[in-house]
């Protein structure tokens, strides 16, 4: 049986958080596009308003899903937030108004993929540690 510690509880929090509110923020400046794009009306700009509203379907399901994932500390849950987080930070925003906000965002990427190496080496997948009831001698 393995013990949470305290950079589990973090990492159990952040590393979600930070995926549901990019999932959030993707659907505030998607809708527009998509939104502009179904009352043109011609079938082809349906076709990509559909398919802007699917992809950010599927991107919300994920993070749901990596989310509970993370609540119940699943191995591969801790690997998918990690990937996530790596591919968001080497995907800049373009084009965007709050062109600071991306730098701080970039600066708790780095923070939380820290974290996640830290507890990885430490205790492996949330940095849980071995119990002492079950250690053998």
């Amino acid at each position: 049986m393995k013990e949470v510690t305290r950079l589990t509880r973090v990492l159990q929090v952040a590393l979600p958080t930070y995926i549901l509110v990019s999932i959030i923020v993707m659907w505030i400046s998607a809708t527009p596009k998509a939104t502009t794009l179904f009352a043109a009306g011609s079938a082809f700009e349906t076709f990509a308003g559909g398919t802007i509203v699917g992809f950010l379907v599927v991107c919300t399901f994920i993070g749901l899903l990596l989310a509970y994932g993370s609540y119940k500390t699943w191995g591969w849950a801790f690997w998918g937030n990690v990937l996530l987080a790596v591919l968001s930070f080497a995907v800049p925003p373009r084009g965007s108004p709050f062109g600071w906000l991306a730098y701080v965002s970039d600066a708790i990427l780095i923070l939380l993929i820290a974290l996640a190496a830290v507890a990885f080496f430490r205790g492996g997948t949330w940095g849980m540690k071995q119990s002492s009831a079950t250690q053998t001698p």
